[in-house]
């Protein structure tokens, strides 16, 4: 039974796998995230090496690094969040469950494909920052490595939310709508919070909206900080700069940990809900 299945998981896999990638989209997203990486993390460094010289420009590729990775696993999870509800729309998820596949099969070999996907968008991000870095003389970082599983981390926790959202919808629509309200949300959260704790303190004792909303955020911020994706990588990331191997190792244990509990729960809702329109 488990031969079988890793089988079924393997097949599955490959036929997505190949699809993605002799398909231009993951292309294209990959395409537009350098251009947005480009315009806001590179062009004001070059500025700054232009009226300073290249020993005043800090090195721009962890956080464009960091940008890549976000950006690479909200598409991914994107695609993850309509995959299995576009299949079940369409009507031919029931004719592929007439064969030897079951729900642990098929969420994983989903799952799997979105990752090595994943893994394709990183290395060819990765190096395009290198042949940056390097055109520009400004240094490519020697901690990169740190970073590296701190992307992957973030793209397994955004591609499981994906899945469960697209196990539990019957539309494509609806799992896609949801997936960027979700996404949208903590972003939303995670900017207003890094807003408003950035403030000083005559800007917050200036209005008493500010002070309220302080208060609010940070009260929010203590259940969100242990549930969110960005937290987790906020909070990796910070460790992996300051040389704090316990609490980077910690935290991208708890995103995996996230990640398993919300493929265990994708496997669960596509038993629920089945495999019929």
């Amino acid at each position: 039974m488990a031969s079988q299945r890793w089988n079924v998981m393997r097949v599955i896999t490959r036929r997505e796998l190949r699809s993605t990638l002799f398909g231009i989209g993951i292309y294209v997203a990959a395409a537009i995230i350098l251009l947005v990486i480009s315009l806001t993390q590179l062009r004001p460094v070059l500025q700054l090496v232009d009226q300073a010289g290249v020993l005043a420009a800090p090195n721009f590729v962890e956080p464009a690094f960091m940008l890549f990775a976000l950006f690479g696993s909200v598409y991914l999870g994107l695609c993850a969040a309509i995959s299995i509800a576009r299949e079940r729309d369409l009507g031919t998820l029931e004719v592929l469950f007439y064969g030897p596949v079951d729900a642990p099969s098929y969420v994983l070999g989903k799952f799997l494909q979105q990752m090595l996907a994943f893994i394709v968008m990183m290395i060819f991000g990765s190096l395009s920052l290198y042949l940056m870095a390097t055109l520009t003389q400004i240094g490519f970082p020697v901690n990169f490595a740190t970073l590296v599983p701190l992307g992957l981390a973030l793209g397994a926790y955004l591609v499981s939310l994906g899945m469960l959202l697209s196990a539990l919808n019957r539309r494509m629509v609806v799992a896609l709508v949801i997936y960027v309200v979700a996404c949208g949300a903590l972003y939303a959260f995670h900017a207003a919070y890094d807003r408003i704790t950035q403030m000083s303190g005559a800007e917050l004792t200036a209005s008493q909206t500010y002070t309220y909303l302080l208060i609010f955020l940070e009260s929010l911020y203590g259940v969100v900080r242990w549930i969110s994706p960005l937290a987790f990588f906020e909070r990796a990331s910070l460790a992996a700069a300051m040389g704090e191997t316990g609490q980077y190792a910690l935290n991208l244990l708890g995103q995996g940990v996230y990640a398993a509990a919300l493929l265990a729960l994708a496997i669960a809702a596509f038993n629920w809900k089945g495999v019929r329109r």
